[in-house]
Parts: structure tokens; C-alpha cells; sequence
């Protein structure tokens, strides 16, 4: 069949994969118009973020993507540093638009090409994602924090990773204040500009009367603020 390798064999790769949270109810409740700046919002997000990923690797890291619906994957099999980065800049990019997302990392084994993407690396993914993360965090399965141990160099991105109350590693997305400001440069935000964004729009959705959302923005909450006391923003901090 034209398209496909003759040997469908899986790979060892770092894995990425996440959905919008109230994806569905955002397509309902909004026409064409509506549709279409989502769709640009996420594309813009996903691209400013690939760009200056790319930055930080002087060879080119091998980033592969597929992207279905609010289903969003990402894979790698040279370089998970760059694949945590990655995901920390789609993840505020899209935050400061009200969107929230949730997804997981691992490694594992998948196939990849033009058209297929299937193996147990990517159930595992989806699974952690479904039942695991729950909140609007991207988790890092045991499978990745083993993948990137202190002797293959996980220091790199430990300031990334904050431990949650039930003993899940997940990505401070806020983290790296210069990041973050490159990215966002378009719109001329400071970081400063950044925090009270997130704070403003997690107050506004601390508000609805939906239990399954509040809770996941009480979460956001409890981050929100948990970044801002490490790291000295205690101006911005939630009460």
C-alpha cells in the first residue's frame, strides 16, 4: 500500500499527548466565527511553541506530530528535555487565551508515519491522560522520569517539574520567565502581564456553578499559587 514502510515495526519515543479541557462545550456554544478564532488561537500556539523549541537545540531535535480534533500528540525519540519545554509554551500560549489542557508524558513504543500512528506507547498516553492526570496538568509517567534520570540529565528541566499532592510529577508550565515572554512577544505581554492573566481567568472560571469545573480550577488555583510563593510573585497570588 503506497504511504506505508513494509515492516510496521514500533520504536522506543518520548511521548506527548493531551486535550482541551470543555472542548466540546466551547464548539457548541459557538458558531463559524467562534470555530474558526479557536482554530487559529491553537495553531498559533502550537507553532510559536514549535519555533522556539527548536531554538534551544542548535541540531534540529526530530519532533513529530498529529493533531485530531482537541487530541494533540506529540513525539520525539532524541530529546525529552525539549518535548517538556515544548509543551510548557503550548500549555501557557493557550492559557492566556482561557484555554486549559490536560494530557500526559511517557516513553514508550509506537509506530509513526504519514498516516498511522499505533502502539502501546500511545494507549498508555491516552490512558494517563483519561484517568490519570484529570486535572489541567500534563503529567510525566514513571516510564519518562526513568527515560530522563539525574545521571541522563534530568536536571535540565527540573525546575519544570513540581511535584502534586497525590504524588504525580507534572510540568510548571509558568516556568522560565524569558520563554515565555518570547513567545508571547506579539502581544507585547511582560511576565508580569502573564501572571495576571492566568490569575484573572482563573477567577472568572472559579465562578461557575458546574462542580467538575471547579474543581479542575481549583486546581489551577492551588498551582497558580504555589508558583507565585516559590518564586517570589506573591503579588498575583490568589486568595
Amino acid at each position: 500500500m503506497s504511504g506505508i514502510k513494509e515492516t510496521l515495526e514500533t520504536e522506543p519515543h518520548f511521548i506527548a499527548y493531551f486535550d482541551i479541557l470543555g472542548y466540546e462545550n466551547m464548539i457548541k456554544a459557538g458558531g463559524e466565527e467562534k470555530i474558526k478564532s479557536l482554530l487559529s488561537i491553537i495553531d498559533e500556539s502550537v507553532k510559536g511553541a514549535m519555533v522556539l523549541a527548536y531554538t534551544f537545540n542548535e541540531i534540529g531535535t526530530n519532533i513529530k506530530m498529529k493533531v485530531f480534533s482537541d487530541n494533540f500528540f506529540f513525539c520525539t525519540k532524541d530529546d525529552p528535555y525539549i518535548l517538556v519545554i515544548l509543551i510548557s509554551l503550548i500549555q501557557t500560549s493557550l492559557a492566556m487565551n482561557d484555554i486549559f489542557i490536560r494530557g500526559a508524558l511517557c516513553y514508550g513504543n509506537i509506530y509513526f508515519d504519514d498516516h498511522y500512528v499505533f502502539g502501546k506507547g500511545i494507549i498508555d498516553a491516552h490512558f494517563l491522560e483519561s484517568n490519570i492526570a484529570l486535572f489541567p496538568r500534563i503529567i510525566l509517567d514513571n516510564t519518562i522520569i526513568k527515560a530522563i534520570s539525574p545521571e541522563a540529565g534530568f536536571e535540565i528541566i527540573s525546575d519544570y517539574i513540581y511535584e502534586d499532592f497525590d504524588g504525580n510529577k507534572y510540568i510548571s508550565y509558568l516556568n522560565n520567565k524569558n520563554d515565555k515572554e518570547k513567545m508571547l512577544n506579539d502581544s507585547e505581554m511582560s511576565f508580569d502581564d502573564i501572571l495576571s492573566t492566568h490569575k484573572k481567568l482563573i477567577q472568572k472560571n472559579l465562578s461557575s456553578e458546574d462542580k467538575s469545573v471547579l474543581q479542575k480550577y481549583q486546581w489551577c488555583k492551588r498551582y497558580h499559587n504555589k508558583f507565585c510563593k516559590k518564586n517570589d510573585f506573591n503579588k498575583f497570588v490568589i486568595e
